[in-house]
């Protein structure tokens, strides 16, 4: 098998190792790595929080739910081959037992040896059928884990190839065996060479994958939206927005951090970067990316200065006149955040002024402290 987690590429990008939200989908595969259902979802979180999360997903980020959900899914496929092996040479058996009570002519015993066939035939088709559920499950639970996002997906491909590659050779290997018909092993054999070419082409051509092509995601605030927390004067509301907030910012500097760490990379292994297009590629995005944590440190500094619980939120909002006022600073508060001459975005212009003269690594480092 390749180590594709191993990739420099994907080390740096913290959106893919950022911690999965979703409540529903953490208790979906919980229950699906326990293999069993699980209907009490709310104990099941409060497990997940102590327990069985350190146990299953660990740190609860994507890459590692994705890894988790295909390391079951092949050990779910490989208990699939070595069991269907095991029911097909039972079957096999009784139909030796059938021919042989057969020329005795020993029809009560042919009667019950051919009951025994059905019922096994039946096991194994229940088996399988239940077996492609689980898998089908753990296919969806992926997709999930995915969520559409570029370099999730793209990692997801090449680890979903690794394994079919795992498997095909998993099944070579127990076909030769189990000592299964020269000509099966023959196709098993072609089927893992395939797989084993096709991983091989995904992970060159990821390998040879400029590093700029990684996702950079913008979380922009919308002034509508933020009006509508205080608009409602439900004190719970906003501070439950603020601690939203202080979340996304961490995310987002993050973010930054890692895209200014491959700066340094690039420097380090390409000097003629800054002539070749690569930081002009990265400057749009970093910026917006800066904006967008400005604008929401600067709302964030808002909704703090209203009080540190609901009751204080709740009273600073009262009159109808500080209300208004609250309000209306929506809007410059985050248009603020665009500023140039400011904040994350001064530091990120800065860099990209002197990037187009000056390559240093030194300074893109220093960029990196400030921001933290």
């Amino acid at each position: 098998m390749y180590k594709l987690s191993s990739f420099k590429s994907f080390l740096n990008e913290s959106q893919l190792y950022s911690l999965v939200e979703d409540q529903e989908l953490i208790s979906d595969v919980i229950s699906y790595m326990m293999g069993s259902s699980l209907n009490e979802k709310l104990n099941l979180l409060d497990n997940i929080k102590n327990n069985i999360s350190k146990n299953f997903l660990g740190s609860l980020s994507y890459i590692k739910m994705i890894d988790d959900l295909i390391k079951k899914l092949s050990d779910i496929e490989k208990e699939t081959i070595k069991k269907s092996y095991d029911y097909e040479d039972s079957i096999d058996e009784i139909e030796i037992k059938i021919d042989e009570a057969s020329r005795k002519g020993n029809s009560p015993l042919v009667k019950t040896l051919q009951r025994q066939r059905i019922r096994k035939s039946e096991e194994l088709k229940s088996f399988m059928n239940n077996q492609r559920a689980k898998m089908k499950n753990g296919v969806n639970l992926i997709e999930k884990a995915v969520a559409r996002k570029a370099r999730r997906k793209e990692y997801a491909k090449l680890k979903l190839s690794d394994k079919d590659y795992e498997i095909a050779e998993f099944t070579y290997n127990y076909a030769k065996k189990k000592a299964s018909d020269p000509k099966e092993v023959s196709e098993l054999k072609t089927k893992y060479e395939k797989a084993r070419e096709k991983v091989e082409k995904l992970v060159n051509s990821f390998s040879a994958k400029p590093e700029e092509t990684s996702e950079i995601e913008v979380n922009e605030i919308d002034p509508k939206k933020e009006r509508k927390y205080l608009e409602s004067k439900e004190g719970e509301k906003v501070i439950e927005r603020k601690s939203k907030l202080e979340e996304e910012i961490l995310k987002m500097k993050d973010v930054l951090k890692s895209e200014l760490d491959l700066i340094v990379d690039s420097i380090k292994s390409k000097p003629e970067s800054s002539t070749n297009g690569f930081f002009k590629k990265k400057e749009k995005k970093l910026i917006e990316l800066s904006n967008a944590i400005d604008s929401s440190k600067n709302l964030l500094d808002l909704y703090r200065s209203l009080g540190k619980n609901a009751k204080g939120v709740e009273n600073k909002m009262k009159k109808e006149s500080d209300f208004t006022s609250i309000i209306n600073k929506i809007n410059s508060t985050v248009s603020d955040g665009k500023d140039a001459g400011s904040g994350t975005t001064k530091y990120i212009i800065d860099l990209f002024n002197k990037l187009g003269k000056n390559s240093s690594e030194s300074f893109v480092k220093e960029i990196i402290k400030k921001i933290s």
